[in-house]
């Protein structure tokens, strides 16, 4: 029948002749990492779109809600919804402080499609209003005119 032969090789090598291979310097991203990284990725790709929400961002994460929900809960301590409005308002925000527009523009460009509503987010998550931040802007900007 069969016949087990031995089959180690031992190769006869002079000393010296493994030569070192140069590699590049490798990142290792844990999967928590990678999952935030692809979740703000999602959002920002979607930021615009007011009907963007938690179901649409589950099927874009390839998850279920509750999937995501338990996720995002234990890496950055926020619901999906919350997820999603804050990095639309840390948006906003770099917005304002650059003079991209008016509250309105902003608001319609971050996904809010009321502008009262984007007010009241936005001043709940900065301590500002969104009109505040721009009078600050205009204002700092107007005083070193005038210097």
């Amino acid at each position: 029948m069969y016949e087990r032969r031995n089959t180690n090789i031992q190769l006869k090598m002079k000393p010296g002749a493994i030569k070192r291979i140069e590699i590049s310097p490798a990142v290792y991203i844990s999967h928590d990492e990678l999952f935030v990284s692809k979740a703000r990725f999602v959002v920002e790709r979607h930021m615009a779109e007011f009907e963007f929400n938690v179901d649409k961002f589950a099927k874009q994460m390839a998850t279920s809600q509750s999937t995501l929900y338990r996720k995002l809960s234990a890496l950055v301590d926020l619901s999906p919804g919350e997820y999603i409005q804050q990095i639309r308002l840390r948006h906003a925000e770099q917005m304002l402080k650059q003079k991209a527009g008016n509250v309105t523009s902003i608001a319609y460009a971050v996904g809010f499609n009321d502008a009262k509503y984007f007010s009241r987010c936005f001043k709940r998550y900065c301590g500002d209003c969104p009109s505040d931040i721009l009078k600050k802007q205009f204002g700092s900007a107007l005083k070193r005119k005038e210097l």
